[in-house]
């Protein structure tokens, strides 16, 4: 579960929209290259639980991912939006794994995450870096065996 900054819980991603048409993107990828419409989605899914649950700070970023060159299974993320000759191939990536970060958070059941925004106010001890990161969860716990 993810709660936006206001304390709601969030149903969808900050941006459906634009989720929607470049998760089609990479589902389209995937079907091609695999067969399995899903199987790019649920790969990046499953990297973004184990991150989550080997965390050694209990933020996870949502801007982590540097340049064009993409760690697997996050190059599909890149592989999906264009042929790398765009200069705004990167720019467009970086927002679609926000919202796939989100996604996974907002649809995850055994962990409770809040979103939130740098903001910093008199008295507080650390400083939260510039942009908008998703972490900080209520209640760190084991992501279920798969079945």
């Amino acid at each position: 579960m993810l709660r936006a900054p206001d304390g709601r819980v969030m149903k969808n991603t900050s941006h459906p929209v634009d989720f929607a048409g470049w998760k089609a993107q990479l589902d389209d990828l995937s079907l091609r290259e695999t067969g399995n419409r899903n199987k790019y989605y649920n790969d990046i899914r499953d990297e973004l639980y184990r991150e989550m649950d080997q965390a050694e700070s209990s933020f996870v970023y949502s801007s982590w991912i540097p340049g064009t060159i993409w760690p697997e299974p996050y190059d599909k993320i890149y592989d999906c939006l264009g042929t790398g000759d765009d200069p705004g191939q990167w720019n467009v990536a970086r927002w679609f794994y926000g919202l796939l970060l989100q996604d996974v958070m907002i649809h995850r059941t055994d962990q409770e995450w809040e979103a939130f925004v740098r903001r910093r106010t008199e008295g507080d001890s650390i400083e939260i870096p510039r942009g908008r990161y998703t972490g900080a969860p209520r209640e760190r716990c084991t992501r279920p065996a798969s079945s």
